[in-house]
């Protein structure tokens, strides 16, 4: 490996806005990641939850700024590589977007590039699948929908991605379900709700 490539995974490991420009490179080759502010303060904070500086985020910004691209592809990709120990849990609005942000998670981890910069990072033979990956330190990715049963799952970090579609925003009893799915059961999946992180990342309506 030459020392270039070293300083370069060296970097993308320490700073997760260049791991996040080499995971778009990856995942959308061809097309141009049009750098703004709102990127780098998406990627500031997420680092700042990473490093347990914050503890609860909400980040709201309009559709197709890249919110969901960084937050739940990217940040869990980030984590498990930097701690393979990392328990994960994201939750969508429908198990298809779930897995969705699953396969793009997939495509990163298992690029060339990827072992390389994260070499602990190792997802157990077997154990990827559609809606759950587990490394073979024991931490994992899990995705769920609203509704969607977490019985056994802790985790360290709660990714809620969009867990109400916009049209069902105007919805009582969708928003009563969604609130009572997030106040019984997924609240109580944190392993350490004083120190754990919740992300929750959506459009305003």
């Amino acid at each position: 490996m030459s020392d270039q490539t070293v300083i370069a995974n060296a970097i993308v490991r320490q700073k997760f806005y260049y791991f996040a420009r080499k995971a778009f490179q990856e995942l959308y080759p061809g097309e141009t990641f049009l750098d703004n502010w709102h990127i780098r303060t998406m990627v500031w904070h997420l680092e700042q939850c990473a490093r347990g500086n914050i503890k609860r985020l909400i980040i709201t910004v309009p559709p197709r700024h890249l919110k969901s691209f960084l937050a739940t592809v990217a940040f869990p990709a980030w984590l498990l590589g930097r701690d393979p120990t990392a328990k994960i849990i994201t939750a969508s609005y429908a198990q298809p977007l779930a897995n969705e942000h699953t396969r793009l998670f997939q495509d990163i981890v298992q690029s060339e590039w990827y072992p390389e910069a994260f070499p602990e990072m190792i997802l157990q033979a077997g154990q990827n699948r559609a809606n759950e990956q587990i490394t073979t330190a024991n931490g994992y990715r899990k995705a769920t929908s609203v509704g969607g049963s977490l019985t056994g799952m802790g985790g360290n970090y709660i990714i809620l991605d969009d867990v109400i579609k916009p049209e069902d925003a105007t919805s009582e009893t969708i928003r009563t379900r969604t609130n009572d799915w997030y106040s019984n059961t997924l609240i109580s999946r944190l392993n350490n709700p004083s120190e754990d992180v919740i992300i929750a990342v959506m459009q305003r309506t």
